[in-house]
């Protein structure tokens, strides 16, 4: 009776995402155009809602709606090819790919787990010590992936919820496994994150030619924020209460006693990722773009002299996270083709021209937040970057101080089809969908009252407003 009683309540559920996925674009048909919102618009705000009420709602597997997301613009008219399929010749995609697939080498070799295991081990004497140990190991590896350790770090975090018998939809399960989300989804937001300020920058640059960002500079900009990220993660267990009575054990000892010594494929590794490092550092001086170092490293690891990656990787590589990037980003170059951005300044200039510095950015990142609830982070970027920058020109702010708040909003989040990070940690099935909205949903407040208080006194400070 109970599996007949949960089969009729799983249908109900299917039904209402259904017509609430059919319901949203046949409104956004509904409304009467005008000079702004041309029949283009209307299409393009129908395809989008309808694809990602289907992803936010799970209504099919992820890499089939990513692959047909572009296509459909075509096939309602409002783009041809060239411009469906543009996000293809940007960096950003190659940049993705190769930073997934170094990650699984980075698994394979042993390379992934020393790191995090050594992180636990020297940090792991508490319970608020084994979240620092994730959180610091995150960090780490989305630092040397250029921001692609979503899905290790997804699968390190279960893993160590079954090693330490943690039990599904507890509330062990979700701070262990969203302190691993953060970790590698906020440093994308004080880290320099190639496929992210790729996007921003070659869009801003439009209206800000010399536009420049580089890795020093972007961490320093940006720096406070991980003040923020170490003090949410050490307020968590202290507001959503603990129940896993978790004292210092051999288990990642013990582990990491197994790895060994380094072998020659992970000091071959290590090696390869300083050099990329130590190339995107010094970006300044040979003037190259720094994406080239993230899309080239996984496949010179393949050439026989250094035999470090093998066909393996390929096959354990999730190509999801690439098409869904590329679908994302093309989100906003469509949207920019037809003029949505262009619209979205002529509606928001005029109620900002008589407004303060301040108040503008603390609007684009409002504003920001809440069309992050709508789309994603990199389709935001593709299609707002260009008019942000512009509002700012026009209003007399410097464009990294408005482009800032755009990006800051990016990482304040209700749900978790806001950010394909948290898609594949809910995957796993250890969080529960409540434990995940008032987690998040505390982050997103705290970070809001953060933002006004010392993110934009800080861009002050430092001279980019």
């Amino acid at each position: 009776m109970d599996k007949v009683i949960s089969g009729i309540n799983e249908n109900r559920s299917l039904y209402i995402k259904w017509m609430i996925t059919i319901f949203v674009p046949i409104i956004c048909l509904l409304i009467p155009t005008n000079e702004i919102y041309t029949h283009e618009i209307k299409l393009f705000l129908a395809v989008t809602s309808f694809c990602i009420l289907i992803i936010a709602f799970e209504l099919m597997l992820l890499i089939a709606i990513a692959i047909l997301f572009p296509f459909a613009y075509m096939l309602v008219g409002i783009v041809p090819v060239d411009v469906a399929l543009q996000s293809w010749t940007t960096t950003a995609p190659w940049v993705t790919l190769g930073g997934v697939i170094l990650a699984c080498i980075m698994e394979r070799v042993g390379l992934l787990r020393r790191i995090a295991y050594w992180c636990i081990i020297k940090l792991g004497k508490s319970y608020q010590g084994l979240i620092f140990g994730i959180l610091l190991g995150g960090n780490i590896l989305n630092f040397i992936t250029g921001g692609q350790g979503w899905i290790p770090m997804a699968a390190f975090c279960y893993g160590v919820c079954k090693a330490l018998d943690v039990k599904k939809h507890s509330i062990d399960a979700a701070l262990i496994s969203l302190t691993g989300g953060i970790s590698v989804s906020t440093s994308c937001f004080f880290f320099y994150t190639p496929f992210y300020m790729t996007v921003m920058l070659n869009n801003a640059r439009n209206v800000v030619p010399d536009l420049s960002v580089n890795m020093y500079s972007f961490f320093i900009q940006m720096c406070p924020y991980a003040l923020f990220m170490i003090l949410y993660v050490w307020l968590m267990p202290k507001i959503f209460k603990p129940t896993l009575q978790y004292q210092d054990t051999d288990y990642f000892r013990n582990e990491y006693a197994k790895l060994g010594a380094m072998n020659i494929k992970e000091k071959k590794l290590t090696v390869g990722i300083i050099l990329v490092l130590l190339f995107m550092l010094t970006g300044d001086l040979h003037h190259l773009d720094i994406d080239w170092g993230f899309i080239l490293l996984p496949w010179i690891l393949f050439l026989p002299i250094i035999n470090v990656a093998s066909f393996d990787d390929i096959k354990k590589t999730d190509f999801t996270i690439v098409f869904f990037g590329a679908c994302c980003m093309e989100i906003g170059l469509v949207a920019n083709y037809l003029g949505v951005g262009a619209a979205f300044a002529a509606i928001l200039k005029p109620l900002l021209a008589s407004s303060s510095s301040y108040f503008i950015l603390m609007i684009i990142y409002v504003v920001s937040v809440i069309t992050n609830f709508l789309l994603t982070p990199l389709a935001i970027l593709a299609a707002f970057s260009e008019p942000i920058a512009q509002i700012a020109l026009s209003l007399g702010i410097h464009p990294l101080g408005a482009l800032y708040a755009l990006m800051m909003g990016l990482d304040q989040i209700f749900m978790p089809h806001e950010f394909l990070n948290y898609v594949v940690i809910m995957a796993f099935g250890l969080v529960s969908m409540k434990d995940f909205i008032k987690i998040m949903t505390l982050k997103t407040v705290l970070a809001t009252v953060f933002v006004a208080a010392v993110m934009i006194p800080w861009w002050y400070f430092i001279g980019i407003i």
